[in-house]
């Protein structure tokens, strides 16, 4: 996904992925949604892309 704005990306693929079991951020990380989730609410930083 292209998001020119990481965090409306974050909280929009927040709602989406929980039905899914694993997310590939296409850099070399494969996993599991929860953790992804969990990351992207208490990391604020993080960017899955780099």
């Amino acid at each position: 996904m292209e998001h020119g704005n990481a965090e409306s990306a974050k909280a929009l693929l927040g709602g989406l992925i929980r039905s899914r079991t694993r997310v590939d951020t296409n850099f070399g990380e494969l996993i599991e949604f929860s953790e992804f989730v969990r990351r992207m609410e208490t990391e604020p930083g993080w960017d899955w892309r780099s």
